[in-house]
């Protein structure tokens, strides 16, 4: 291996199963490959085993989201085409309908015959930073809407002494009878209306919680507006800026009254029923006390009968195994009594009938007959459990491999084992995956070696600060840290020199706590290599063993080059701060609205900061009112808007001047510009567009025009 030190034998299997990436093999055909091999932990992280894989052929696509089979299709056209290697983020659905995202990376090479060539890949799970990254592009706008239409009270409430209340939704008037309008004029209503058996102990539970950050997580009652009394439950959490200081409780209030009062009522019931309960025991306890002297004698008779019967009852016949009674030698009266469960039809293709008619010994397989049959004159000889994994051959021709354990139960009248109770349970599966992948050894050693991934095993020793013990490591790692000395990559700590100074720190700390607590090492970070070129790698580490002692042994991970993926990443980050300080300082309002097709709603779900200076309203403001367009336009504008709505529709384009009305009253000018999205979500129509203040412009160009009518300015 490259000259570093080994084991006689690698355990690729081990390596193979416990990789954080699942390692797979497929054909050069096309239009898909089809998978030839498949590692098992394929099946932890999709929810399919290999078999699925194999037995699909070229359908594995099936299992993929709908919407990436073109784009992988297409990806492998021009991988294929071209020879380089296959390189694709895509979807796939797990039967629980959960979506995993994963990075798929293959490389082409030729087969061990050198007359075709097959994929090796591997496929990791990023579903997580996918997650991450969405989020990160959703909450660019950095205000959210709060949905008008939830079953709930939606509000935002200062954290200070006075509880002030910034925003809550018009449910409040369901729930308790005020207006929102009368709720916010009154900025510290919330507490005006607690229940006065419940305003102590809430508010200084309020004050803890905005000390502390912790979630809130109360139930209690308000006072509405007709003085009826309303149990709450109330969940919020506390905003923080981007310095860790609390700006804002944001929750929920639902309405409990109805489950407070049915559990009241409960109470009741349960304390009369009790008061009754004991009442009747009373009376019956002097008739139970007979009664457990009778009903001891029957249950003694009742287990002697048992054990004279065989114990019949015990017999499990539901169970996803064979249950059987196997009689070891004759008894006194020359009778012998067998049983076996209906299962044994669906294991072996025999009745329970046939089965007990015939020796079963017959139907073993030959090469384990010799060993069944010696466990088993054990088990008549001294009693003791049957227990071994063999073959039988089924009435349809099939080998099938049981786990067979019997045990005795019932001893003849000279103290001999007479009957064992047993169970056997079908393990074929699992002998042929352990088969299929002791066959696959020599290909997982190879796809070791040259798959889109630098894989390495290593085990630490008794003494900490020796060198950990190298049991595998793949030739890409010597690329990937500059290290073209094999003898440099024996030693995992020489690694290191390799690593970015600035994150060299880090790295170094994240490897030692792994190598402390057993924790997974899940990191991003850059090193050098040969030709002085910086690379980003992302490495996972796993702990998949420990000494006596529970300490961390065995790690095994895989290192992939991500340079080109955190060069986008990188990117984006920086689009998104751009983006973020354009929306926070521009001087104009940007916008995004959308429109469901089947329902006709549309609402705002994007308002930038600008929108303040146009018209006097924040963005939560404007969010939270659907109708606000029509109510902020100028009354003798809304027939030339209404009409321009309609014309927009046709060319999916908006353009217009037009007044509005600002919050002070004033009269404002704007030029607003939109356009229709080409990359809605189905069923829905996306409009994006930007309002600026033209109003200066406007009165200027009115007052040039007023004064060339009244002859005081020459005309342009």
């Amino acid at each position: 291996m490259s000259g570093l030190p080994e084991d006689p034998e690698i355990p690729y299997r081990e390596i193979v199963e416990h990789l954080p990436v699942v390692v797979y093999v497929a054909t050069d055909d096309q239009p898909v490959a089809r998978t030839i091999y498949m590692s098992p932990n394929v099946d932890e992280l999709l929810g399919y085993g290999p078999d699925v894989f194999l037995a699909l052929g070229e359908d594995w696509t099936s299992l993929m989201h709908h919407d990436d089979v073109a784009a992988m299709t297409d990806v492998y056209a021009r991988a294929r085409a071209s020879g380089r290697p296959f390189e694709l983020e895509y979807r796939f659905v797990r039967p629980d309908g959960r979506v995993v995202w994963v990075h798929d990376r293959a490389m082409s090479v030729a087969s061990k015959d050198g007359r075709s060539r097959v994929w090796q890949g591997v496929m990791e799970d990023i579903t997580q930073r996918v997650d991450a990254e969405q989020a990160v592009e959703v909450s660019a706008a950095q205000y959210a809407t709060l949905l008008e239409n939830l079953p709930a009270v939606v509000y935002e409430m200062v954290p200070d002494d006075d509880r002030r209340t910034r925003y809550v939704n018009r449910k409040i008037e369901d729930l308790l009878g005020y207006t929102m309008d009368e709720w916010l004029d009154q900025e510290d209503m919330w507490m005006e209306v607690l229940h006065p058996d419940d305003r102590e102990v809430e508010l200084a539970a309020h004050d803890l919680h905005s000390a502390t950050g912790d979630p809130w997580r109360r139930e209690y009652r308000l006072i509405g507006a007709e003085g009826q009394v309303v149990w709450v439950r109330d969940h919020a959490t506390l905003m923080r800026d981007g310095d860790g200081h609390p700006l804002r409780w944001q929750g929920v209030m639902v309405d409990i009254t109805a489950e407070k009062e049915a559990q009241r009522a409960i109470e009741r019931a349960n304390d009369e029923l009790e008061f009754r309960v004991r009442a009747r025991t009373a009376q019956l306890h002097q008739a139970n006390e007979a009664m457990g002297l009778e009903i001891a004698e029957r249950h003694r008779a009742e287990d002697e009968r048992d054990r004279a019967s065989g114990s019949l009852v015990r017999l499990l016949e539901n169970v996803p195994a064979v249950v059987y009674l196997w009689q070891a030698r004759e008894r006194e009266d020359g009778e012998w009594f067998t049983y076996v469960g209906e299962q044994i039809a669906q294991l072996l293709g025999y009745t329970p009938d046939e089965w007990n008619d015939s020796n079963w010994r017959e139907r073993v397989h030959p090469h384990d007959r010799l060993r069944v049959e010696d466990a088993a004159q054990r088990s008549i000889d001294d009693g003791v459990p049957f227990q071994l994994e063999y073959r039988y051959l089924a009435r349809d021709g099939r080998v099938v491999w049981v786990n067979d354990r019997a045990t005795l139960v019932l001893r003849d009248d000279a103290g001999e084992p007479l009957l064992f109770e047993g169970v056997m349970v079908d393990v074929t599966a699992q002998h042929d995956a352990e088969s299929a992948a002791q066959n696959a050894t020599g290909q997982l050693a190879e796809l070791l070696d040259l798959g889109t991934a630098a894989l390495y095993c290593y085990e630490l020793g008794e003494d900490r600060d020796a060198a950990p013990r190298i049991v595998y490591v793949s030739p890409k790692l010597g690329s990937y840290l500059g290290m073209t000395e094999p003898t440099l990559l024996a030693d995992p700590r020489r690694w290191l020199g390799a690593v970015h100074p600035d994150d060299h720190a880090v790295v170094r700390a994240a490897v030692e706590h792994a190598w402390e607590t057993g924790a997974d090492r899940i990191g991003e970070y850059r090193v050098i290599d040969a030709n002085g070129s910086v690379i980003w790698l992302a490495d996972r580490m796993r702990c998949v063993s420990r000494d006596e002692n529970g300490r961390p042994r065995r790690f095994i991970g895989t290192i992939f080059d991500v340079t080109d993926g955190r060069t986008e990443r990188d990117d984006l980050a920086r689009r998104l701060d751009m983006l973020s300080t354009v929306q926070s300082h521009a001087p104009a309002a940007m916008w995004t609205e959308v429109t469901d097709l089947a329902t006709g709603v549309t609402r705002p779900i994007h308002m930038s900061p600008g929108c303040f200076d146009l018209v006097g309203y924040t963005p939560q403001e404007l969010l939270a009112e659907r109708e606000h367009f029509r109510r902020l336009v100028h009354p003798d504008d809304h027939q030339f808007v209404s009409a321009l709505d309609a014309e927009a529709d046709e060319t999916g384009r908006w353009d217009a001047v037009y007044r509005v009305i600002h919050r002070d009253g004033s009269v404002r000018w704007l030029h607003s510009l939109g356009k229709r999205s080409l990359d809605a979500a189905p069923g829905t129509v996306v409009w994006h567009g930007v309002a600026i203040d033209v109003t200066a412009r406007v009165e200027a160009s009115r007052a040039a025009d007023a004064a060339r009518d009244a002859g005081l300015a020459p005309p342009v």
